[in-house]
């Protein structure tokens, strides 16, 4: 019995194949759209375009009233400030 604590330990053979990615497959290629899912697309993108163009009314509508509102602070402040000129003009 041999008292060397090293084993000798035998070439392995190595299955290089195995060891390689796989090759990339070809995907498939798209099914043909029929012209049924071709009108159900068309159907959704103009539902989509309705919906953004009612958005964009609801934003106009409220930069509106936000104008209103602020041409009627400019009124308030600018009659105030008349107000705060008369009484300083106002001697005991």
């Amino acid at each position: 019995m041999p008292t060397n604590t090293e084993e000798t330990t035998e070439p392995q053979s190595v299955n290089r194949l195995a060891a390689l990615p796989e090759a990339p497959t070809t995907p498939e290629p798209p099914a043909k759209p029929t012209i049924r899912s071709v009108i159900e697309q068309i159907d959704g993108i103009r539902d989509s375009l309705r919906s953004t163009v009612r958005q964009f009314g609801d934003v106009v509508e409220s930069l509106r009233s936000v104008e209103k509102d602020r041409k009627t602070t400019d009124k308030e402040v600018d009659q105030i400030r008349e107000k705060l000129r008369a009484l300083q003009g106002v001697s005991f």
